[in-house]
This record gives structure tokens, C-alpha cells and sequence, in this order.
């Protein structure tokens, strides 16, 4: 489920500033950072998204025929018509810089593409705020924007991809489970009476 992979993200996230935190004097070092680390990201998914955008707009249907396209309602939706939309410049250049759902206020119509752009864009934006904020201020704001995030947004079974916005009130619950708690050191250090 994509779902857990956002949660992983987030939790990696989180312990990542724990071990090394980023030394932030003001606002240009935030947006300096902020830059830097957006870009660093960018560069990991590329190789994932620019294979797999290679393969869906040149080698599937091209090289390797699908026979039964016709009878698949998904074959045809996805491999057919989504592929022929996402070929087009306007929606193929922001999906490969990952802000395709900025640009366009809808998923990409590449194949699989929509959850990297998630995951991205989740990974960015909490990470821009918990530089800024301490540990439990993080915590409960998470907590308190998460309710009416979680209203909006629900992953959809089947019907269009998934946005963001979807995703994004899984990384504010982990951000408020495991910021608001105490850590296991702390745990380990107090004394339980018999």
C-alpha cells in the first residue's frame, strides 16, 4: 500500500533530523537547505521515474505489442490513452521534475508516476516545516491539521489516481505519533515504582 510507504518516508524523515539536524540561522539558510535537499531527493527518484517514463512512452506498445489492449478496460485506459496524453510535452516535462500536480491541480496521467510525485512533494514540504519547528510544536500541529486533511483527502480504490493531498494526512500522523511521544531513551530512564 502506498500509504506505508508514505509512513516509512516520513518516519525516516524524522529520524534523520534527529540524528543530524540541520544547523538553520535564519531564513535564507532554511530556504538554502530547504533547495539543497529538494534537489538531492530529486536526483535519487530520477533514475526510478526517467527508466520507468522511458519504458511506458517508448518501449510499451512500441517494442512490446499488447495484444488484448481492447479487451482490458485498464489495458486501454492506462496503456492507451493515458500514455498517448502523457507523451505530450505539457504533461511529461513537469511529471520527470516531479510537479506535474502543482502545475496542473491533477495527477499526472503517467502510469505510476503519481505516487513518486506524492511522495516527493510530502517528503519536501514536511521537511521545510520540521526544520523550523521544535518537536512537540511539530507534533501538535501535525495532529491538528490532521483531522480536517483527513476529511479532504481519502485514497481512492479504484477510480483516478491519487493526489497529494491524499497521502498527506498519513506523514501528519506520523509526524504527530512520533514527535508528540516521548523517545525510548527517555522511556528507558525513568524509574517505574514496584
Amino acid at each position: 500500500e502506498n500509504a506505508l510507504v508514505v509512513l516509512l518516508m516520513v518516519f525516516l524523515v524524522l529520524r534523520r533530523l534527529d540524528t543530524h539536524p540541520p544547523a538553520v540561522h535564519g531564513i535564507f539558510s532554511w530556504l538554502g537547505h530547504l533547495i539543497s535537499y529538494a534537489l538531492r531527493r530529486w536526483a535519487l527518484i530520477l533514475s526510478v521515474v526517467g527508466i520507468w517514463l522511458y519504458i511506458y512512452l517508448a518501449v510499451i506498445i512500441e517494442e512490446i505489442p499488447l495484444p488484448n489492449i481492447g479487451k482490458s478496460r485498464f489495458l486501454y485506459i492506462w496503456f492507451w490513452r493515458h500514455r498517448l496524453s502523457c507523451a505530450q510535452s505539457k504533461h511529461w516535462i513537469p511529471t520527470i521534475f516531479l510537479a506535474h500536480e502543482v502545475l496542473h491541480a491533477k495527477p499526472t496521467p503517467c502510469h505510476n508516476i503519481n505516487i513518486f510525485e506524492a511522495i516527493f512533494q510530502i517528503d519536501v514540504l514536511l521537511t521545510a516545516v520540521l526544520v523550523l519547528l521544535p518537536r512537540r510544536l511539530s507534533a501538535l500541529l501535525s495532529a491538528l491539521t490532521f483531522i480536517p486533511l483527513a476529511r479532504c483527502g481519502s485514497v481512492p480504490d479504484d477510480g483516478p489516481p491519487a493526489r497529494s493531498i491524499d497521502y498527506l494526512p498519513v506523514g501528519l500522523l506520523t509526524v504527530a505519533i512520533a514527535n508528540g511521544l516521548p523517545k525510548a531513551a527517555t522511556l528507558a530512564q525513568w524509574r517505574w515504582p514496584i
